[in-house]
């Protein structure tokens, strides 16, 4: 596709699932956190097991703060 680690920015809400794996190809990554759970005790989640330790990058409660957020940096480099 032509696109390298750095131009990508991987969004999700599992850091099990996602942003470990993520991280590990060298991906930035915004953690969704809808359930305000707290990095270090971020445990299991039904059948999701426990994350290895993993700092997302950013991190929004909802897909609409990311939103937002993107749309204010994007109007002050305007």
């Amino acid at each position: 596709m032509g696109v390298t680690p750095d131009q990508h920015l991987h969004v999700a809400q599992s850091l099990f699932h996602d942003h470990v794996p993520a991280q590990a190809v060298g991906l930035r990554t915004v953690w969704i956190n809808r359930y305000g759970a707290k990095r270090a005790a971020a445990g299991s989640l039904g059948a999701t097991p426990a994350a290895a330790p993993v700092t997302p990058h950013w991190e929004f409660a909802t897909l609409r703060d990311f939103a937002e957020a993107l749309v204010a940096d994007h109007t002050a480099r305007d």
